[in-house]
C-alpha cells in the first residue's frame, strides 16, 4: 500500500499542470454513487480522475489513485485495496482501467455496500458493458468524448469561446459565427483553416502535446490496444483469430466508409460462416468507439441489427487509419455523424438515423444534408426542419449553416 500511495501522490501532484478541465469532470463529485467514466482510449479519462483527486486533496481529503492494470495490483483484489485504504482513513478512491480486473463489478458492489464512507470513482473502456454490470442504483455512468472544435480552439489558443445548443446554432448561427471569427481575428487564426487542422488532429487531447506524425502513430497504437486488450478484457471468449478478424473488419471500414453494410460480402471477406458473428464483430467495434453505426430511420442499433451506414468514430481516425488521404465528403459526414451522435447521447435521445431524404436525422426531428459550400437545400425540399451543413463557409445564411459551427455543441 505504501508504494501505491507514493505513486498515487506523484501522479495527483502532476495533475496541477493540466489547466483545462473537461466538462464531464463536473459530474465526478456525485454523492452516494460509484461514478463510472467510460470512453475511448486517449479521450482523457485518466487526466480527469487525477484532476478531480487533486482538487479533493487540496480540500484536505485523503485520496488514492490506482491503475487496475498495474503490476503492483496483480494478485490483489480491488475490495482488499479499498478496505485497506479505508482503514487508513482514506476518503476518495479512483480506480483507472477497472475493466482489466476480473470480477470488477462485484468488487465495486462490495465496496459500495461495505465501505459507505469511501467515495469511489472508476474508469473503463467504452466497450465496457456498464449496463450489464450488477450495480443497479449504485452507479452513475458518464460517457466521455474527445475534444470538440470549441474545446480545441480554447485550449490551443487560450480562448474562452462558449458552446451552444443545437437550436441556438440553427437559429443564430450568423451571430455565433461572427463572435467566433472576431475572437480569432486578433491572434490571426482563420476559422476554416483551424477547422481543417482539428479534423486531422484535434479530437484527442494528446494532439496538443505531440508532433503530427507522433500523434497519428499514437492513435494507431491506441486502436491496436483497444482491440487486443480492451475488447478482449470485456469479451474473454474471443479467440486470437477473432481479434485478427476484428482488425481486418476495422481496416475494411476505414477504406470504405461511409460503409453501407453488405453482410454477405463482409462475412465472406472475414472468412466467417455466419452473419450473426459478423454483426457481433461490428457491435464490438461500435461499443469500443472505433466505429459509429447509424441506423435506418425507424430502426435502432443492436448487436444483431444491420446498420444503414457505418463511419469511423471520428475524423482523426480517418486520417490515421486510411492508407491514402480520405475523401473530403467522407470527412464531412464522419464529423457530422460524430457531433450529432454525441449530441443525441448527451441529450438522452434515441440513436442518430439515416433518413430517406438527406444524410442524418436526429430523434427530435432535425434533418441534415452535408456537403461543400455549393450545396443547396434542393435535396431537402419540403422538409420544414431541414438544414444544410456546408463546408468551407465562414458564414451561413438562413438554413445553410457552416459545418464547423457544429463543433460548438459541447
Amino acid at each position: 500500500m505504501f508504494r501505491l500511495k507514493r505513486i498515487s501522490d506523484q501522479l495527483i501532484a502532476r495533475a496541477a499542470d493540466f489547466r483545462h478541465v473537461r466538462k464531464f469532470t463536473e459530474l465526478l463529485g456525485a454523492e452516494r454513487v460509484i461514478v463510472l467514466l467510460k470512453g475511448a482510449r486517449g479521450i482523457g479519462k485518466t487526466t480527469a480522475l487525477l484532476q478531480h483527486l487533486h482538487t479533493k486533496q487540496n480540500q484536505g481529503l485523503k485520496c488514492l489513485f490506482v491503475s487496475a492494470d498495474s503490476v503492483l495490483v496483480d494478485g490483489l483484489n480491488l475490495f482488499d485495496i479499498a478496505e485497506r485504504f479505508a482503514d487508513e482513513g482514506g476518503q476518495v478512491l479512483a480506480l483507472d482501467e477497472v475493466h482489466k480486473k476480473e470480477g470488477w463489478d462485484h468488487s465495486l458492489k462490495s465496496i459500495f455496500d461495505s465501505l459507505p464512507n469511501l467515495k469511489v470513482i472508476a474508469s473503463g473502456s467504452s466497450s465496457l458493458q456498464i449496463t450489464k454490470a450488477d450495480l443497479s442504483r449504485r452507479a452513475l455512468s458518464i460517457n466521455c468524448y474527445g475534444l470538440s472544435f470549441c474545446e480545441w480552439l480554447n485550449i490551443r489558443h487560450d480562448l474562452r469561446l462558449k458552446t451552444a445548443t443545437l437550436d441556438e446554432i440553427l437559429n443564430h448561427h450568423e451571430e455565433i459565427s461572427q463572435t467566433v471569427i472576431e475572437a480569432l481575428r486578433p491572434i490571426k487564426v482563420a476559422v476554416i483553416e483551424a477547422f481543417k487542422s482539428y479534423l486531422r488532429e484535434g479530437y484527442f487531447p494528446t494532439s496538443l502535446e505531440l508532433e503530427s506524425w507522433v500523434y497519428q502513430e499514437t492513435i494507431r497504437e491506441s486502436v491496436r490496444k483497444t482491440i487486443e486488450q480492451d475488447i478482449l478484457a470485456c469479451y474473454p471468449e474471443l479467440s486470437g483469430r477473432s481479434i485478427q478478424r476484428l482488425k481486418k473488419c476495422l481496416a475494411i471500414m476505414a477504406e470504405k466508409c461511409p460503409y453501407t453494410p453488405d453482410i454477405n460480402d463482409l462475412t465472406a471477406a472475414l472468412d466467417l460462416s455466419d452473419q450473426k458473428t459478423t454483426k457481433q464483430y461490428l457491435f464490438y467495434l461500435h461499443e469500443a468507439r472505433l466505429i459509429r453505426e447509424v441506423a435506418k430511420a425507424g430502426k435502432t442499433i443492436s448487436a444483431l441489427a444491420k446498420a444503414e451506414k457505418i463511419y469511423l468514430d471520428n475524423t482523426n481516425y480517418l486520417y490515421s487509419l486510411c492508407r491514402d488521404d480520405p475523401d473530403q465528403g467522407t470527412v464531412r459526414e464522419t464529423f457530422m455523424a460524430n457531433v450529432l451522435g454525441i449530441y443525441s447521447e448527451m441529450n438522452q435521445l434515441s440513436d442518430l438515423q439515416v433518413p430517406k431524404k438527406g444524410d442524418f436525422l436526429t430523434a427530435d426531428g432535425h434533418l441534415f444534408e452535408v456537403g461543400g459550400r455549393s450545396k443547396t437545400l434542393s435535396q431537402l425540399a419540403g422538409a420544414k426542419m431541414g438544414w444544410v451543413a456546408a463546408d468551407d463557409l465562414e458564414f451561413g445564411q438562413d438554413r445553410k449553416v457552416p459545418l464547423w459551427i457544429f463543433g460548438f455543441l459541447w
